[in-house]
Parts: structure tokens; sequence; C-alpha cells
């Protein structure tokens, strides 16, 4: 396989894990948000006041996001996002490890008890997936398939591919 071969694998399947990831965990979030409010709850980082409307918007920010990566659409913003609500979440589960509270992380919904350092370790495992999806969005397939030839484009041939042709 080639290099760009190996670019575009390791971006679609780090964009189906991701989206998959979050799509699944949004949903089994959405199917009881009151239980969701009360693992928000636990973690003692926003006012109680918040933590059912936090419970109720973020797991449809969580579907959103994994549907558009699941669907390939917007793939940069939708990773982008992911990786501040993953930072967002690491950020949390660090706190809640700082302060020794004995939690579920909230991360899949009722029954699904996982540590905080268990937890911990998968979002950051999770945020090198996200980035390997943000930049995989970014790098042009052009600049990619040129990388393996050894050949280089010009700025208007990456932006515009197929419109200039080759003289000799």
């Amino acid at each position: 396989m080639t290099i760009g071969g190996w670019h575009r694998f390791a971006g679609w399947f780090c964009r189906c894990l991701v989206g998959g990831i979050f799509f699944y965990a949004g949903a089994l979030k959405m199917a009881d948000v009151i239980v969701f409010a009360g693992e928000v709850a636990a973690y003692h980082l926003i006012p109680h006041n918040f933590t059912y409307l936090v419970a109720a918007i973020l797991p449809g920010i969580e579907v959103l996001i994994g549907a558009l990566l699941l669907l390939d659409c917007r793939v940069r913003g939708a990773a982008f996002l992911a990786g501040v609500l993953n930072l967002i979440f690491i950020l949390a589960l660090v706190s809640a490890l700082a302060r020794g509270l004995n939690i579920s992380c909230g991360c899949f919904g009722l029954g699904h008890d996982s540590t905080v350092l268990k937890a911990l370790s998968r979002d950051l495992a999770l945020m090198v997936a996200i980035v390997v999806t943000f930049l995989s969005a970014c790098i042009p397939e052009a600049s990619v398939e040129t990388a393996s030839t050894g050949t280089a484009l010009t700025e208007a041939e990456i932006a515009h591919p197929g419109e200039h042709s080759e003289t000799t």
C-alpha cells in the first residue's frame, strides 16, 4: 500500500471509529437524560442548576458530531468539535482523578460503569484518533499522492485538480 493509501485508510478508519463512538455514546445518553444529569452532577464542576441543561444538550451534540463523521460531511468541523468536547471530557476526568472521586465516567450511559482512570485512558486514545481524523481531512488528496511519487504540484493544481494538463 502506498503512503497515500495508508493515509486514506487511517483517515477513513479513525473517522468511522470516532463517529461511531460519538454517535453511540450520545444515543445512549439521550435514552435517559435524568440519569446522565446525575452523572454530570457527580463531577461537581458546574452548578447543579445547569446539570440538566448540559445533560439535555450534550448528547444531541455528540450524536450530530458522530453522524457528520459517519456520513463524511463537514469532517474538519466535526473532528474539531469532537476534539474540543474530548478535551473537556479529559479535563473533567483529570479533575475527578485529582480529587479522588470514585464515580462512573458517564461516557456510555446507565449500566456502563468505568473507572475514571479507564475512561481517561480511553479518551486519550480517542484523542489520537480525533487528531488523525482532523489532519487527514486537512491534507489534500493530491499532496498525499504526490508525496508517494515524489512529484510536486503547484498551488493552482492543488486548488483546481484536473484543470491543468502537462505539456511535454
